[in-house]
């Protein structure tokens, strides 16, 4: 990031795939933003993948940026390869839990039916360090 923050500017085209991995949510969010409107101002074009929903808030309340998302089928979770312009893409986390419920109920020895079921069961797994 810091290379392309130095030298971006008017003219160029950075291409950033989930701009704040590895982040905090809420800190990769802000930095993550600060970086776009940076790149912004200097009249660089910028396409980002990402999951933050902050930069999705962004996207929708800005009129200088623009979301967009690949749509799923959501019972399979397979792409359907249309883009969907102005729409911010869902947390198919429900989905995916719906359809791994079986490997849930074998890992784990407990039916998943909602992510907030989920979370305490993750939160023991780790503790006893299954």
């Amino acid at each position: 990031m810091c290379e392309f923050l130095t030298s971006a500017g008017e003219g160029s085209l950075v291409l950033i795939d989930e701009i704040g991995a590895g982040t905090d949510p809420s800190e990769g969010g802000a930095i993550a933003l600060a970086a776009l409107e940076t790149l912004r101002e200097r009249g660089a074009t910028v396409v980002i993948t990402t999951h933050l929903n902050v930069l999705k808030a962004q996207a929708q309340s800005d009129p200088a940026y623009r979301n967009a998302s690949v749509e799923f089928d959501e019972r399979t979770l397979k792409p359907l390869y249309q883009l969907r312009y102005g729409v911010p893409g869902p947390s198919l986390g429900q989905s995916l839990l719906d359809l791994c419920t079986d490997a849930f109920l074998l890992i784990f020895d407990k039916k998943i039916s909602s992510m907030k079921d989920l979370l305490p069961v993750l939160e023991k797994v780790l503790q006893q360090g299954r």
